[in-house]
């Protein structure tokens, strides 16, 4: 099967939120989870590390929670 996004190189994988069909190229691997991405579902965080969405859903839990925690310590 050839990839759903270039439509030139066989398959390895798919997308973990589409399920579209991704070659080595086309694919991105999730930075924490290493699921394959396709480009579209792929979010970057500022430190440049690629996340899939559910990754980045709890990336961005940690970040509010670091921040709530930081702000009440310094409240104190």
């Amino acid at each position: 099967m050839e990839c759903a996004k270039c439509e030139m190189r066989s398959s390895v994988g798919y997308c973990a939120e589409c399920k579209a069909l991704l070659c080595e190229i086309c694919g991105t691997t999730c930075s924490h989870c290493d699921a394959m991405v396709c480009g579209d579902h792929i979010y970057q965080t500022k430190s440049g590390r690629e996340l899939c969405k559910a990754c980045m859903k709890k990336y961005e839990k940690r970040k509010k929670l670091r921040r709530a925690a930081k702000e009440a310590a310094h409240g104190e």
